[in-house]
């Protein structure tokens, strides 16, 4: 790749394309999703978030979709009005997430070894109802924001 000529010593480090999220609420589009493989090994589903808050701060934010971690589809679905996110025939296409839109609650943390990243928290309700078939991995509850881990 052919790159214009630049001074390395002039480039910050520190910057990066997610450095101007906080934690707090966000709106979100699903600007990529594909199929992955987790450090682990496990497949998961790969998501790409174009997060915006109400000042106008945004930054992207990737978000990885296991079976481990089901209450993530639950509230995505349940965030962005579809229902149809969840299914049981045990295959979900990446492709339906595509420009979904919804509120998402970041936390910047700290791994080791790498800076500060925002994460996705958790997914907030929308304002459709969504109903779950009998069907699906996961039933018609909804998650208390108290306590979104417990589904």
């Amino acid at each position: 790749m052919q790159f214009p000529k630049f001074d390395i010593d002039k480039i910050d480090c520190s910057v990066s394309p997610t450095s101007t999220l906080r934690d707090g609420t966000y709106s979100f589009t699903v600007k990529s999703a594909a199929d992955h493989i987790s450090q682990s090994g496990n497949p998961c589903i790969k998501l790409t978030l174009q997060c915006e808050d109400d000042d106008g701060n945004r930054g992207l934010v990737f978000d990885y979709l296991t079976m481990s971690a089901l209450w993530k589809f639950k509230q995505l679905a349940i965030s962005v009005g579809d229902s149809s996110l969840c299914v049981s025939e045990g295959h979900i296409d990446p492709s339906s997430f595509l420009n979904q839109q919804g509120m998402v609650e970041i936390v910047v943390q700290a791994s080791e070894g790498y800076a500060p990243s925002p994460k996705v928290k958790f997914y907030r309700p929308g304002e459709k109802e969504v109903a779950f078939s009998p069907l699906s991995p996961v039933d018609s509850n909804g998650f208390d924001l108290d306590n979104p881990l417990d589904i």
